[in-house]
């Protein structure tokens, strides 16, 4: 049973994880690169992160 709830709080973290990760390509990649930042600079501080929020929901 603990191994269970274990696994179960593991899950809820990950999907708590995506959801900022999410939330932070909305409210921060997107606009900071069609405003804020020049195109390597924005790249230097994003890097992947749509990838890696797409491969964790899709995990």
């Amino acid at each position: 049973m603990r191994r269970q709830a274990a696994l179960h709080r593991l899950l809820c973290l990950e999907e708590n994880f995506v959801n900022l990760m999410t939330s932070g390509i909305h409210g921060y990649f997107r606009p900071l690169r069609h405003c804020l930042l020049s195109g390597s600079g924005h790249q230097a501080l994003f890097q992947n992160i749509e990838k890696v929020c797409a491969e964790m929901r899709h995990s």
